[in-house]
């Protein structure tokens, strides 16, 4: 990531998660998704609940 400042000065920017935050994406796709392989809505709703319980 980058900044220009006022003065035409380029600033490089580290953008990120801090170190120690604990994050975890959790997402489902059904057989309409692109990247669907051997999905099906059954699937789609049982994968969530079980990502869910996991919180």
């Amino acid at each position: 990531m980058t900044g220009l400042h006022d003065n035409n000065e380029l600033e490089r920017i580290r953008a990120g998660i801090p170190a120690g935050v604990k994050l975890v994406d959790n997402h489902v796709h059904t057989e309409l998704a692109y990247c669907s392989e051997d999905m099906t809505v059954e699937k789609a709703i049982a994968r969530a609940w079980a990502g869910l319980s996991s919180l």
